[in-house]
């Protein structure tokens, strides 16, 4: 029951990225180093700082976002952040879980239990933007990484999504600009 649980999050998942859109409404990030800005870690490429309720983070040019995460309480259980790079096959989908009980270790050791059938690499840690996160990657249509972090009884999961994902600048980008305000 579980797999079937998780496989109709992934396409459920899918469907959303695939429909998600918006306008940012934040100013510009001027990306410029020679501007004086303090702690700039992004890529050349141009972006805004999106803040929203419970995460800051940088979405580069040229991808849409929704943020479901507006009005979410402790007590609703899960809320979501998806972006969608336009005209290519990338996605990155941040779930927060409110009182999860498990760690980082047993969430992806689930995941990579219960679906041999995708090949799973075995957990390693990574940290991105100060996150100690413990991943594995994985290929369900597209090639994947699902990161994992446990941060003030929150369980962040950051699925990522596309071909050639773990070198693009922009992912990497996202990943090393997310704050979390939990």
């Amino acid at each position: 029951m579980k797999k079937y649980l998780a496989l109709l999050l992934i396409v459920f998942s899918g469907i959303l990225m695939a429909s998600c859109g918006g306008n940012p409404s934040s100013e510009p990030v001027n990306t410029d180093k020679s501007a004086g800005q303090e702690n700039n870690n992004h890529s050349a490429a141009d972006g805004f700082l999106y803040t929203g309720e419970k995460i800051e983070i940088f979405i580069p040019e040229g991808w849409s976002y929704t943020d479901d995460m507006a009005g979410i309480k402790p007590d609703m259980g899960a809320g979501f952040f998806n972006m969608k790079r336009k005209g290519k096959e990338f996605y990155v989908m941040l779930k927060f879980q409110f009182d999860n009980s498990q760690t980082p270790e047993q969430y992806l050791g689930a995941f990579i239990n219960n679906f041999p059938q995708y090949n799973p690499t075995p957990m390693k840690p990574e940290t991105h933007g100060g996150t100690q996160y413990q991943t594995t990657s994985y290929v369900y249509g597209l090639p994947q990484t699902q990161y994992a972090a446990k941060i003030n009884n929150t369980m962040i999961t950051i699925t990522v999504q596309g071909r050639d994902h773990a070198g693009d600048p922009d992912v990497r980008t996202i990943l090393e600009n997310i704050k979390y305000k939990l």
